[in-house]
């Protein structure tokens, strides 16, 4: 017998191919990049460093002296400024007038008198000087003692008597300074210095009054009695 015909077998289809994986993070290379980076921060900073010091000092790199010296000539941002207005209140410094130039020991000095608007006890003027060391000072006061022939540790400077010398000194029992008194040509003067004494915050100052054509000392005793306490020390800025 004749073979049966055989039915054509259909295809089979294929499936799909599957979808491929789907892609991982990359990692980070171990290669130069990062490297570099690095390296171009630390030159950055470097550079920034640089910038701060070129701008912080002198073309040497260190720091520059603050333009505030004190009488010690040490200098820094953490130095008071030892001028003149620095070593009284603002009341006093406001009736001053600076003086130019140094000399003869001097630091600065002014000549001040009453300021506007003031009443009460007050000289008609008066004269502030910071001197640059003890001996400065000392030899100044010694010069005008001299030439008015007050004599050392003697007599009194108060509302009763007005001739003399003494040392003056703070409320806390401290030394001061030294004050002497005398009449010049129908004024009456008061003479005082200030002394640092190894303080810090304190400047070697001296101090002259004056009322002029008047005997009036108790007046002067007056002023100079309220304010002494509060000159020659520096002030915070």
């Amino acid at each position: 017998m004749p073979d049966a015909p055989v039915a054509p077998v259909a295809p089979v289809a294929s499936e799909p191919p599957p979808a491929p994986p789907p892609d991982r993070p990359r990692r980070p290379g171990r290669g130069r990049g990062p490297i570099v980076a690095v390296a171009g921060l630390l030159l950055a900073a470097v550079l920034g460093g640089g910038v701060v010091f070129a701008l912080a000092g002198g073309s040497d790199g260190k720091p520059k002296a603050d333009s505030t010296t004190d009488s010690t000539g040490s200098t820094g941002s953490a130095v008071v400024s030892s001028s003149l207005s620095a070593l009284m209140p603002a009341l006093l410094w406001r009736g001053c007038v600076p003086e130019p130039g140094s000399r003869d020991g001097i630091v600065a000095s002014a000549t001040c008198g009453r300021p506007d608007g003031q009443t009460g006890p007050w000289p008609d003027r008066w004269k502030a000087t910071e001197y640059a060391d003890a001996r400065s000072l000392s030899g100044a006061f010694e010069k005008i003692r001299r030439k008015h022939g007050v004599r050392i540790d003697r007599g009194r400077c108060d509302r009763t008597l007005w001739s003399g010398d003494r040392p003056w000194i703070h409320g806390d029992g401290k030394a001061g300074g030294r004050v002497m008194c005398f009449f010049e040509n129908g004024d009456t003067m008061i003479v005082w210095t200030h002394e640092r004494l190894r303080q810090p915050t304190h400047r070697d100052f001296l101090g002259v009054a004056r009322l002029t054509a008047s005997d009036d000392h108790p007046t002067l005793h007056s002023w100079w009695r309220f304010w002494v306490h509060q000159i020659g020390k520096v002030r915070p800025a």
